[in-house]
């Protein structure tokens, strides 16, 4: 179990400074989405 959390928690740290690829996957970036105006507020990500 102690590796699979190390391993997690590399993971989870390489998005830290922010990832456009991780965003889209959730849907996050979609212009046409539920976020679409918060995304209209915030500097570019991408």
């Amino acid at each position: 179990m102690d590796e699979l959390q190390a391993r997690l928690g590399d993971m989870l740290l390489g998005f830290r400074s922010g990832s456009s690829a991780l965003l889209a996957y959730c849907g996050l970036l979609n212009p046409g989405g539920i976020y679409a105006e918060s995304l209209k507020r915030i500097p570019a990500i991408i």
